[in-house]
């Protein structure tokens, strides 16, 4: 199943240091050099989701495991706002497999 969704933006901070850069001065809720998310991922801008190290909530774990969760979250979440009559649920390699490996091989 594909989806197309037109967007204004895609940002990708991608590297060993969190910085804001001029993300800073976009207006986000900002705590201690990174941007607040509620449970969804959402910023306090309105259709702006964030997640991974950038980002910060209670109880936020700096791991790159959950920041592939989050990016799920977020895109799952994005699209269900863009398109509410899309039904989408995130998928993770665990529960749907890698694709071309087999079973019991490394």
């Amino acid at each position: 199943h594909e989806i197309e969704l037109e967007v204004d933006a895609i940002l990708l901070q991608l590297g060993f240091k969190t910085a804001l850069g001029p993300l800073k001065d976009w207006g986000f809720e900002i705590v201690k050099g990174a941007l607040v998310v509620d449970q969804v991922m959402k910023t306090s801008l309105e259709r702006v989701w964030a997640c991974g190290d950038i980002t910060t909530f209670e109880g936020k774990l700096k791991l790159i495991a959950t920041g592939f969760a989050e990016s799920a979250i977020a895109v799952a979440q994005a699209v269900h706002e863009l398109r509410p009559e899309v039904k989408l649920q995130p998928k993770y390699s665990t529960n749907t497999g890698v694709p071309g490996a087999v079973a019991g091989q490394p």
